[in-house]
């Protein structure tokens, strides 16, 4: 139990609370370190489907949408092939390299299926846009 004495602080010098249970309740949970996502490979995955990936698709976007050709062209290939690439990448994450949320929880085949969903929808609407663009500057043009 904590004697009264300890606790009484005027406010003109520092607090010690190495004689309380302050310094146990106030320090933050440490996370445990998980050694799939701490090796060089799990820390790949995580980058590839992440960065790599997402710029990946950013630079096809760019492509797709400055192409006069054709509809389709090899941007469009490489842009439709990377999609699976990174959804069986966080797959992957998940299930063999002990993948983590943003928050830093463990990462469960739930998220996994919103990431499919949300990427394939942001990926459609993104394409589409990119031919508009193309459409637009190439009646222009």
């Amino acid at each position: 139990m904590l004697q009264p004495e300890v606790l009484r602080w005027s406010g003109r010098h520092p607090v010690d609370r190495s004689a309380t249970c302050w310094s146990a309740a106030m320090e933050e949970p440490r996370p445990q370190n998980d050694s799939k996502q701490d090796q060089g490979s799990g820390c790949l995955t995580r980058l590839s489907w992440m960065i790599f990936g997402n710029a990946a698709l950013a630079i096809c976007i760019v492509q797709i949408a400055s192409h006069t050709g054709g509809f389709l062209s090899a941007a469009d290939a490489v842009f439709w092939g990377v999609i699976p690439a990174l959804i069986w990448l966080r797959h992957f994450d998940i299930t063999r390299m002990g993948g983590r949320t943003a928050s830093g929880e463990p990462a469960t085949l739930s998220h996994w299926k919103r990431y499919a969903v949300l990427l394939l929808a942001f990926a459609l609407a993104a394409w589409a846009a990119a031919h508009a663009v193309a459409w637009f500057w190439g009646a222009k043009g």
